[in-house]
């Protein structure tokens, strides 16, 4: 009985895979509970029709865990997919970072996540999604976003959702930061993937953009509160400033700016929550790009920071420098040692 399946869209030599009727059929596949698809174009205009032809009912299948990794989107094709799971629990919308001749997503918005159905379409799944996961796809190709007056209540809506991991150009984010904090959110994980690769040779403006952003979504946006145990995590993808010679001093001084990590974790203490940063790596040294087939190495996930232990940045303990009662109690006890 098959309960899980991956198709990656790209076969062997120049062949692909094509979104026809008979691929659509694993989105109502009466076992089906862990589905992965990657490098897929996902629209088909007939889905709709041959749901209804085959006499499937929505909302019946057992799918649990729906995953889209470096795919095209299509809204029509995703509110369709979203009507067959009785109960998904995780979601993964990974829009394409990395665009190709054959694989140029739509600049027609009503087609694309920036469309106000977008939300509609997720809404399908509020009561039961508890992880849900956005990256908008390449910043040059992502469209103005056709903003949704009830976005915020939408999002709101969805009141099993724990853990929301989201890109900094994910419309979804937009829509958090005007009050649409999720009821039972406990772990929100900002995404830089899109950033990252935009910004590739200015890390500057990509960590300006991050600490920014960050910053003004915790001193303006939080509600009034939030689990005491919530975590904000600020995880930046692979960058090529990681890989210099001096890497860590490169991270220390420009990934992590400890004033504005303070002071973010300062706030989160406030929530009794904290803050993470992490960073992926390549331990083997040549790096690769999502879907990750064929051997290739997987990325880890490097600690940064974690607010717990407020002074260590990437593993450097930086509190007699930033805390001025430890400071000057080590100048007192070395000027009695002294003495």
């Amino acid at each position: 009985m098959l309960q899980s399946f991956t198709l990656h869209a790209h076969g062997a030599d120049d062949r692909k895979f094509l979104f026809d009727n008979r691929l659509a059929s694993v989105f109502y596949h009466p076992t089906l509970r862990d589905l992965t698809i990657s490098c897929l174009n996902v629209k088909n205009r007939d889905m709709e029709s041959t749901i209804k032809s085959f006499g499937k009912k929505r909302k019946s299948t057992p799918l649990r865990s729906l995953t889209f990794i470096e795919c095209n989107i299509d809204l029509d094709t995703l509110h369709t997919i979203l009507s067959m799971p009785k109960a998904l629990k995780e979601l993964s919308i990974g829009e394409r970072l990395h665009v190709f001749e054959g694989a140029r997503p739509s600049m027609n918005v009503d087609e694309r996540t920036a469309s106000n159905r977008f939300l509609p379409a997720l809404q399908q799944q509020a009561e039961s999604l508890e992880k849900l996961t956005h990256i908008g796809g390449s910043i040059p190709y992502c469209v103005a976003r056709e903003t949704d007056p009830d976005g915020a209540a939408k999002l709101r809506s969805f009141t099993s959702l724990r853990h929301l991991e989201i890109g900094f150009e994910s419309h979804l984010y937009y829509y958090l930061r005007a009050n649409g904090f999720p009821p039972r959110l406990s772990y929100l994980k900002m995404l830089d993937n899109a950033l990252s690769k935009n910004y590739s040779r200015l890390p500057d403006i990509l960590t300006r953009t991050v600490f920014h952003s960050t910053t003004s979504l915790v001193t303006k946006c939080f509600p009034s509160t939030l689990p005491d145990d919530f975590t904000l995590h600020i995880h930046y993808s692979h960058h090529t400033a990681f890989c210099v010679n001096n890497a860590d001093e490169f991270i220390n001084t420009l990934f992590l700016s400890r004033p504005m990590i303070y002071r973010i974790a300062d706030i989160l203490h406030e929530y009794k929550g904290r803050l993470l940063v992490s960073r992926d790596s390549f331990p083997g040294g040549t790096t690769y790009i999502p879907p990750y087939m064929y051997g290739e190495q997987l990325p880890v996930e490097t600690g940064l920071y974690n607010s717990d232990d407020y002074y260590t940045f990437n593993g450097r303990d930086y509190r007699v420098l930033d805390d001025e009662r430890f400071k000057a109690k080590v100048e007192r006890d070395l000027m009695f040692v002294r003495s």
